[in-house]
């Protein structure tokens, strides 16, 4: 899973970073091993195409789900792939109270931190 990760990543954040804006999806997952993983797919723009695009960016490997842990993550891989943060828009999750939790939600801490409007 990492090994795609690592080859796809640069294709997509050429593309992505080209777009007027982009969205992030996430949802966590546990292997076999009992590792949980977060992996996060980004939609965006083509604006080769002009149609919208969702392709996997990529898989996060995490200790705990509690929200804080949660938005360093989507937090680093924003700025570790130096996504522009005013371009982001939206985020979709599984629905998960991590995720959605409206006092203490990854969500909620993505809008207080980035965009108001997400």
């Amino acid at each position: 899973m990492y090994a795609i990760s690592e080859l796809t990543v640069c294709s997509v954040l050429d593309a992505a970073s080209k777009s007027p804006y982009f969205a992030l999806s996430c949802d966590g997952s546990t292997d076999i091993t009992r590792q949980n993983n977060v992996m996060v797919y980004i939609r965006y723009l083509d604006m080769l195409s002009f149609k919208y695009v969702t392709d996997f960016l990529c898989c996060v490997r995490v200790s705990a789900e509690p929200a804080d842990h949660q938005i360093a993550i989507m937090s680093g891989i924003i700025e570790a792939l130096g996504l522009d943060a005013s371009k982001f828009v939206a985020i979709c999750t599984d629905g998960a109270p991590t995720y959605t939790g409206v006092h203490n939600g990854t969500v909620k801490q993505l809008h207080e931190k980035y965009n108001p409007c997400l």
